[in-house]
């Protein structure tokens, strides 16, 4: 896994990398909580503070990568900032329907993915 595609905004990433690395935020964000509710007051609400912040900066750059996905511009992600018809809309969108095939303006299908290796194009040998 290639933990520094997860806090950077270039390339793209497809519907199964956007699933999961919102899964796999979810599942870290869940078991900090369980650790942290373990711990003191003061150092619990520390780590915790520092791990909700690293997950809104992976969770901003998953959608700006699908977005990018979509050929659209990573500013998409304001939608977010619209109750309810935004969240829907971005949820369907980045959710569901599939992204541009081949390269666009983002560069190649699933070359932001912390998953898999960057496709460039080049043979490797």
């Amino acid at each position: 896994m290639n933990v520094a595609c997860l806090f950077s905004a270039n390339g793209r990433v497809g519907r199964n990398g956007y699933w999961g690395v919102t899964c796999l935020n979810g599942f870290v964000l869940f078991a900090i909580g369980l650790f942290t509710g373990a711990l003191d007051a003061q150092w619990g609400s520390l780590l915790a503070l520092v791990a909700y912040i690293v997950s809104i900066v992976v969770s901003c750059m998953n959608h700006i990568k699908r977005w990018h996905d979509r050929d659209k511009s990573g500013a998409w992600m304001l939608l977010l900032f619209i109750p309810v018809i935004g969240w829907l809309w971005s949820f369907i969108e980045l959710g569901f329907l599939p992204g541009i095939a081949g390269p666009n303006d983002y560069g190649m299908p699933e070359s932001g993915s912390p998953f898999l290796a960057p496709v460039t194009g080049e043979a490797h040998g």
